[in-house]
């Protein structure tokens, strides 16, 4: 059964942000380590991914995806926030896309942050934009999903 979020509250396109997310979060391997894989990189090899993987809503993602760095509650958090038409209720939506939720099942959660009846956005506070985001770990995570780049044949982040 699809509930009634999936039905109405999201977009098409919110849903498939959020099944596609799933899918590349649960590609990665069990890390090593607490440290090996964070929310900042996670957040950001994702969002590059999706931003440049052709599929059936490349036009509408142009613009409409960035990364979040700031704080879940206390905790230092990155997350991917982006706003689209709703065709359903008729009007742009702000979401969030939380691709490594801080103490919270499931891992990757898809948040209405306009709903009258939740309280979802709240805890997401933006901060300052990171400044130790670490490359080599997104990369590696892109080579994970056999990323190609913009042009098909590389792997192209710059």
């Amino acid at each position: 059964m699809k509930s009634y979020a999936q039905r109405v509250v999201f977009s098409d396109l919110q849903v498939w942000l959020w099944q596609r997310a799933t899918e590349l979060v649960a590609q990665l391997p069990d890390p090593a380590s607490d440290s090996e894989w964070r929310c900042h990189e996670v957040a950001r090899a994702v969002f590059q991914y999706v931003h440049n993987e052709p599929g059936p809503y490349k036009a509408d993602l142009a613009g409409t995806l960035t990364v979040i760095d700031g704080c879940y509650g206390s905790a230092d958090h990155s997350w991917i926030e982006g706003i689209t038409m709703n065709v359903k209720l008729g009007q742009s939506r702000k979401f969030i896309l939380d691709t490594y939720a801080v103490h919270r099942l499931p891992m990757v959660q898809l948040l209405d942050t306009e709903s009258w009846a939740s309280k979802n956005g709240l805890q997401f506070r933006p901060g300052n934009a990171r400044q130790d985001v670490r490359q080599d770990v997104i990369e590696r995570m892109l080579r994970t999903w056999n990323y190609r780049g913009r042009n098909g044949t590389e792997l192209s982040l710059r």
